[in-house]
């Protein structure tokens, strides 16, 4: 069997200069899990490479394009 699960995230960077805002993203994650006894610890974990992703995307697009 395969369970689905969604993984909601709201990621926030931000900044104590006023002239620098902040920058928020949310977005799901969709995980498919291969046994009924994996639950959210399980699913964060699938999940995880593609938080990172974006993570960095927001990070990067935050800070200018700088790497």
């Amino acid at each position: 069997g395969r369970y689905r699960w969604v993984v909601d995230v709201h990621l926030e960077i931000g900044s104590t200069v006023p002239t620098h805002p902040s920058t928020i993203a949310s977005f799901s994650v969709p995980v498919h899990l291969q046994h009924a006894h994996q639950g959210a610890e399980d699913a964060l974990q699938a999940a995880s490479l593609g938080i990172v992703r974006r993570a960095h995307r927001l990070v990067n697009d935050y800070l200018g394009g700088t790497r």
